[in-house]
């Protein structure tokens, strides 16, 4: 996974989106948006999951989770988050390293295939008539 380091990693939330969000929810935000109030941050994995579900959810449901403006931020600071990843990545690459997208890895278990031989019309003739095909 390209941003498997960034699983786990913590988001404070910002206590000045706070009165933004409170407009947007009308005084009503979602049992969610409130833990990650009282919690103070969100992770890694919450911001995915709120860009991942906030689309499917009804205009009602948006609004109590923060609306927009909330969805904006999140969508932000996940590509603050990869967008750091990347240029890193690119960085290390423009500096002479080897390839950084990719994991050092070796191979394991390589299986050789065996030869194969392609047998013509004229050799099997040959290998039938000196006694090698019955």
């Amino acid at each position: 996974m390209a941003n498997s380091n960034l699983v786990g990693r913590k988001v404070i939330f910002p206590k000045a989106l706070l009165p933004r969000i409170r407009e947007a929810c009308k005084g009503q935000p979602s049992q969610q948006l409130k833990n990650f109030y009282e919690r103070g941050y969100l992770e890694y994995d919450d911001l995915k999951n709120i860009k991942k579900n906030y689309p499917q959810l009804s205009d009602a449901e948006k609004l109590a989770h923060g609306g927009d403006t909330f969805y904006a931020w999140v969508v932000g600071q996940l590509n603050a988050l990869r967008g750091r990843v990347k240029e890193k990545k690119e960085n290390n690459t423009a500096a002479g390293l080897s390839n950084q997208y990719i994991k050092p890895h070796e191979k394991q278990n390589t299986i050789q295939t065996p030869n194969v031989v392609k047998i013509t019309e004229n050799t099997f003739k040959k290998l039938k008539q000196n006694g090698f095909l019955y």
